[in-house]
């Protein structure tokens, strides 16, 4: 509203004039919650970079184990959109070729076993059906003018291209389906109170190249995804680019019942081969064809070790149950949240003191004290109703630690500029000694 609106609306000026009334009379409050709010808007930006990079700490498993298990137990969806009558696992572990080149001898899958997979899924399957190939065909062998012809003949085929650490991608040399990176990146050597046995799937990596499960949600749900900076936008919504890897993503669907589903290439053609109901039927009816080495290609998660392919379509399972998406409701309840957290920290750190002391007494024989620890006991109340109700989960020992070096940069600026004062007083002059007693000794400057 303009100067000009006002004047010529006297209610709205009125109410303008109320609103900066109350302003003015508790300008003092107004003034700490703003600062309490851009802080808070901080500490949300830097866990979302922070949850882009390659760092977890080692109590983070803890956390993430129980979060992920309390918000199972008050999960309000009772079933994954997808059964297990709708995927179909074959595993080419055991079918194996060797391959010789300058380079010296690989071992491949074996790509005539392919070629006739490949086949067999054009007779039986249809046109909707999405097969994703998470093999690597880096290394060029006898058979690839053959397989690459039976490929190219199916339309929703999705294959996997080899990335490093840095994104850099090697191309297939088989020009069939469409290629997507697998979002795994190799886990950097823990040091100190960083450990790897958290993976992070990185749904685009630096180039915004789209990993496999990004592209069947595109397939499936007829919407294409966009990158913006770390973030991803599908069709209206907005996702983190990154997802923990853990059992429960699939939610409705265990991991031993994958176990139990997972078939080999021989038995497939076999089958086939010979009619079998059982396979001829679970191909036709199959929404989804998973093709991996389910033996080899293990990854280790924080819930234990899950062959790649799996962990491929238990995130394209989250991403069609919306997990980690930003809403709208989820960004008011973490930042009002985050502002009341820290306008209590910052100034008025008294206001439920009281009942910690209350609970400071019934927990001394533990040797737990709540008062100092009230900070992250409801920072991670936060996060396991981000969790629970929104299935957002952050990274709670990162955000406990950023808030806490928050509170250390206020408290040590404040002393600081107490210090700064009392030197302008004195009015003696700046010197080496005097600056390293300025930013170091705690008790403030000597004669």
């Amino acid at each position: 509203m303009t100067i000009l609106d006002a004047i010529n609306h006297p209610n709205r000026f009125l109410l303008l004039r109320s609103i900066l009334s109350v302003i003015y009379k508790h300008l003092r409050f107004f003034e700490e919650l703003l600062n309490s709010l851009s802080v808070a808007v901080l500490l949300l930006v830097i866990m979302y970079f922070w949850s882009n990079l390659p760092l977890n700490f080692i109590m983070e498993e803890t956390f993430t184990k129980f979060t992920v298990k309390v918000a199972d137990k008050l999960d309000r969806r009772s079933s994954a959109p997808y059964g297990m009558d709708d995927v179909m696992f074959i595993n080419v572990s055991h079918s194996s070729a060797i391959v010789d080149d300058p380079e010296g001898t690989h071992v491949i899958a074996d790509r005539r076993k392919l070629d006739t997979l490949m086949q067999v899924l054009h007779r039986y399957s249809s046109p909707e059906q999405i097969i994703v190939c998470d093999l690597y065909f880096d290394i060029p062998s006898a058979n690839d003018y053959k397989l690459q012809s039976s490929m190219s003949q199916l339309p929703n085929l999705l294959s996997a291209v080899k990335t490093n650490w840095y994104g850099e991608i090697t191309p297939n040399i088989l020009r069939a389906g469409t290629s997507g990176t697998t979002g795994f990146r190799p886990p950097r050597v823990p040091f100190m109170i960083f450990s790897n046995s958290m993976v992070k799937f990185h749904l685009t990596d630096h180039n915004c190249v789209k990993t496999i499960p990004v592209q069947m949600y595109e397939r499936v749900n007829k919407q294409k995804a966009s990158c913006l900076g770390d973030a991803l936008q599908i069709g209206g919504d907005w996702f983190f680019n990154t997802i923990l890897i853990n059992e429960e993503l699939s939610r409705g669907i265990p991991k031993a019942v994958y176990e139990d589903q997972v078939v080999t290439i021989q038995n497939v053609i076999n089958g086939v081969r010979e009619n079998n109901e059982e396979y001829v039927s679970h191909l036709k009816k199959s929404k989804f064809i998973m093709i991996g080495s389910y033996d080899t290609d293990i990854h280790h998660t924080t819930f234990g070790d899950k062959p790649g392919t799996m962990i491929l379509f238990d995130i394209f399972l989250s991403l069609q149950q919306k997990e980690n998406a930003i809403t709208a409701g989820w960004l008011l309840l973490t930042v009002t949240f985050l502002t009341m957290l820290i306008y209590n920290r910052y100034y008025h750190f008294n206001f439920l003191k009281k009942y910690m002391i209350w609970l400071d007494e019934r927990t001394t024989v533990l040797g737990f004290k709540a008062l100092p620890a009230i900070d992250w006991i409801l920072f991670y109340l936060m996060i396991l109703c981000s969790a629970v109700f929104f299935h957002v989960y952050l990274e709670a020992v990162a955000g406990i630690f950023f808030l806490a070096v928050f509170a250390w940069t206020r408290i040590y600026m404040k002393a600081r500029y107490v210090k700064l004062q009392q030197f302008k007083r004195s009015g003696r002059r700046w010197s080496a000694r005097a600056l390293f007693s300025f930013l170091f000794i705690k008790p403030g400057f000597k004669n």
